[in-house]
């Protein structure tokens, strides 16, 4: 996966690289082991439940204003520099300092149990810890079925009422997506990309 990873973003340059949870964690592995970005267990233990990740002021600049026109209709509530998530995780991934990344790149947020919440390449890379795509029941349902044999019922409940909270979700769903079309429309109006019989554009040449 490692191998992959990198061969897709070396060698083509439009396919953007978006991932959550463990996808995080591989993309941050495979691209930027080289500056001395690893995974490794969390030694503050599991992070689950709805959690408030505080954006970086980095990222906020490099998304711009397209951030600020996202909102959550969560009680119409503005985010602001807050997005909150649903978890369930145990590994984390570690970056010495923010300098360390590449010139190009930078970390997406943080949380009281997790320093590196994403990462976040303009057009090419988006990385997320937390799981957008996951509602209060799915997470409800991954935490019964692998750990409700296992954790006693004290500590279930209290994972459980975590879980059971308001979140970020579709602020973070259209964030995205305005990231997979990112650059799309100036290629689009350049490109002389055909419309084929099944109504699918012809793919372009990488370059």
């Amino acid at each position: 996966l490692d191998e992959y990873i990198r061969s897709v973003y070396t060698h083509h340059p439009r396919v953007k690289i978006f991932g959550s949870c463990f996808g995080h964690q591989l993309i941050c592995q495979s691209l930027l082991i080289e500056y001395g970005v690893r995974v490794e267990v969390d030694p503050n233990g599991w992070e689950i439940g709805v959690k408030e990740v505080t954006l970086h002021k980095n990222f906020l600049e490099t998304f711009g204003t397209r951030w600020i026109a996202l909102a959550s209709p969560v009680g119409k509530r503005e985010c602001g520099d807050k997005m909150r998530l649903q978890f369930v995780h145990h590994d984390r991934v570690v970056i010495l300092t923010s300098d360390a990344l590449p010139t190009t790149w930078t970390t997406f947020g943080s949380t009281t149990h997790c320093t590196v919440q994403g990462v976040y390449e303009p057009a090419r890379i988006l990385t997320l810890q937390g799981h957008f795509e996951f509602d209060r029941f799915i997470n409800s349902e991954c935490i019964i079925h692998f750990f409700g044999s296992t954790w006693d019922n004290e500590k279930l409940d209290d994972m459980l009422m975590a879980i059971d909270a308001d979140d970020d979700s579709d602020v973070a769903a259209k964030m995205v997506l305005q990231f997979l079309l990112e650059g799309d429309e100036k290629r689009h109006h350049s490109s002389h990309a055909v419309m084929g019989a099944g109504g699918l554009l012809t793919p372009l040449s990488e370059g």
